[in-house]
């Protein structure tokens, strides 16, 4: 795959005609950072892997119906937070329903069940509280002004900060490899062969 710098629209431009090329090309140039963003923000390699099989999925899903002039980093950026935020949200319900699920210890059945209204009420509000939260946390409000960083995308990407380039080369392919598997793209789209007197040429 060729890395010569092509401009974000001209490689959306080219999804619509299901140029896989462009996809990968894309693919290439913002998997890391979307990685990298999620791992700062949950902490999990697995949560972060499946982010970015999820939003890159979705591109290709979504290539017919992208507008004209589409901006792909603000929405790759705006589509990693909202997943960030799913992952987050989903855990913290998990955990209020083991918390719900917990033995009420009083005698009365009535008393039992109002308890336990009680408690599915606060359990809501804390959801909806903590929701706001998760906002504030991904959008990096959870910190005082004064130390705050206004972006348009996670910029602050240090290279290799959690992975060693060989691990980051697996990494890339490997999710590259689920993406075609559960898109199956390559089996509608297969790449144009190239001449064989460019084959020959890439030997030297």
């Amino acid at each position: 795959m060729s890395r010569n710098f092509t401009a974000d629209q001209i490689l959306t431009e080219r999804l619509v005609i299901n140029d896989t090329d462009a996809f990968e090309e894309l693919y290439y140039r913002y998997w890391y950072s979307l990685y990298f963003y999620s791992l700062r923000k949950l902490h999990s390699a697995e949560d972060s892997k499946h982010i970015v099989l999820t939003i890159f999925n979705t591109l290709w899903q979504k290539r017919h119906s992208l507008p004209a002039s589409f901006p792909l980093s603000k929405y790759l950026y705006e589509e990693g937070k909202r997943e960030i935020i799913k992952s987050l949200s989903q855990k913290l319900v998990s955990i209020s329903k083991q918390e719900f699920m917990e033995p009420v210890a009083i005698t009365d059945e009535n008393a039992s069940l109002q308890e336990q209204r009680k408690k599915s009420d606060k359990n809501s509000f804390e959801l909806t509280t903590q929701h706001r939260k998760l906002v504030r946390y991904v959008n990096g409000q959870a910190m005082p002004a004064e130390q705050r960083q206004i972006q348009d995308w996670p910029s602050d990407t240090k290279p290799n900060t959690y992975l060693t380039p060989k691990e980051k080369r697996h990494l890339e392919k490997k999710i590259l490899i689920d993406i075609q598997s559960h898109t199956g793209y390559l089996l509608f789209f297969p790449k144009k062969e190239n001449p064989w007197w460019q084959k020959i040429a890439a030997m030297f």
